[in-house]
């Protein structure tokens, strides 16, 4: 198979591909394509003259792995959710599309599967909820799962030799930082905050110049820009996270309700007291107010907008379109804008529409890509422009991501800020406009060999 002409077979997938045994065929997942909100498990021929689709569910039960059992016989890819479970592993019958659940769990994520050659068992990556990634072997077809690494690392792929005796794993560590700079200052004015390296994943500023920090292992801290202060909120509550203020204070945030595995949102007083659950769903996150501060967006389990009055109450969907991340609101409070694409188009582009969520959307290209990040949280987040005149966002470089303001009446955009190094996770300006806080960082990288004990 070496030399000759490169053929394009499919484009767009949303997960690896994995070949049959006798390498004739490979099977893949195809999201929002062409029904938003559902998924595809799909067998196509090497050729890529055949195809067929043997499994469909909804998207917020898809994760980015299938994996073909030694044997041919059937197809293992993980769910995120199913039933009422936290995550799985559903084994799929190749020819006939029969499926076999053989595994929930209340406490973990599955990913990167990988078949033993024997077919008697699987490695995965198994991810707690807001925490790391560990390696974990996975008993076929009783479902056990038993720990391989007990570590603080965080593992991001795994492999393994035909031989089954050596799998390769990649060891990540995250380092973030956040910084704080003037609107329009150069970024060699940007202030790395003072402080140990951060955990957060996420930030928003408050209306009194204060800053929410979101923790990647769930927890909310109220932190102080000009002292350095830090004050932790909502410790009442499982797993805090998400957390954005309000104009007139509240604080909305997503956490865990106790014996749950589901995710909803929640509002709070500015102090972190009266904590008031606002929604049910099975996975609602990234919740952000109205300029009123009376209503609540969010996105849910589906990737749909969900709405929420701030007192409480039964909240709704605005099923048409999919949102891949956090919404943003105007300053007016007239219009909210997403990540979304056209129903049977996968192309990502700018969605706006009436707060009501009422009115056509209107779509608008993105001028320049933005940052995707293959991560459970959602992708980089759109911001309004304070002013209401533009949508930022990040865009990357090579290894360096900056902000890029796009006009919406169709005038050129602009790059705000010049960084030489570093990628964007989140970052958000004050209320007046004045400072921008940014959280910047990197990932350090190792390829790892584990080998059998018993080789």
């Amino acid at each position: 198979m070496l030399g000759g002409t490169p053929q394009k077979l499919v484009t767009d997938i949303d997960s690896n591909i994995s070949f049959s045994p006798d390498g004739k065929r490979f099977a893949y997942l195809l999201g929002n394509n062409p029904k938003p909100g559902e998924y595809r498990l799909i067998i196509r021929s090497a050729e890529g003259t055949e195809e067929k689709t043997i499994a469909t569910g909804p998207i917020s039960e898809m994760q980015s792995d299938v994996a073909w059992s030694p044997n041919g016989k059937m197809i293992v890819m993980p769910l995120s959710q199913p039933r009422d479970a936290l995550g799985g592993l559903d084994a799929i019958d190749a020819e006939t599309g029969k499926r076999n659940l053989f595994l929930i769990s209340k406490d973990l994520y599955f990913a990167r599967t990988v078949w033993l050659p024997d077919g008697n068992g699987l490695l995965a990556l198994a991810q707690p909820f807001l925490g790391q990634n560990q390696i974990v072997h996975i008993s076929y077809p009783s479902g056990k799962v038993s720990p391989v690494s007990r570590d603080t690392n965080a593992y991001s792929d795994l492999g393994l030799a035909a031989d089954g005796h050596t799998m390769a794993t990649v060891e990540t560590l995250i380092h973030n930082q956040v910084y704080l700079m003037p609107d329009g200052a150069s970024s060699s004015k940007a202030r790395e905050f003072p402080g140990d390296e951060s955990p957060n994943y996420e930030l928003g500023w408050t209306r009194n110049g204060q800053l929410l920090m979101s923790a990647m292992g769930g927890g909310v801290t109220l932190l102080n820009p000009a002292s350095g202060a830090k004050t932790p909120l909502l410790s009442q509550v499982r797993l805090p996270g998400f957390a954005r203020s309000c104009p007139d204070g509240h604080i909305v945030f997503t956490a865990a309700p106790e014996a749950k595995t589901e995710v909803h949102v929640f509002r709070a007083d500015a102090d972190g007291g009266s904590v008031q659950e606002l929604t049910r769903g099975k996975f609602d996150f990234a919740p952000v107010c109205s300029a009123d501060s009376k209503t609540v967006l969010y996105a849910d389990a589906d990737a749909k907008i969900g709405k929420a009055a701030i007192d409480g109450g039964s909240s709704s969907l605005f099923p048409e379109y999919s949102t891949f991340g956090r919404v943003t609101i105007s300053p007016d409070g007239r219009l909210a804008a997403m990540v979304s694409n056209r129903p049977g188009d996968t192309k990502e582009r700018l969605g706006l529409l009436s707060l009501d969520l009422r009115l056509p959307i209107r779509f608008l290209d993105f001028e320049r890509p933005r940052v995707e990040y293959p991560s459970g949280f959602g992708d980089a987040p759109i911001l309004f422009k304070r002013d209401g005149s533009g949508i930022i966002y990040p865009i990357r470089d090579g290894q360096t991501d900056n902000l890029w303001l796009q006009h919406l009446d169709g005038s050129p955009g602009k790059q705000l800020t010049d960084f030489k190094s570093e990628f964007i996770r989140d970052f958000d300006y004050s209320y007046d406009g004045k400072q921008l806080a940014i959280i910047r960082g990197h990932r350090e990288s190792d390829v790892v060999l584990i080998s059998d004990s018993e080789k």
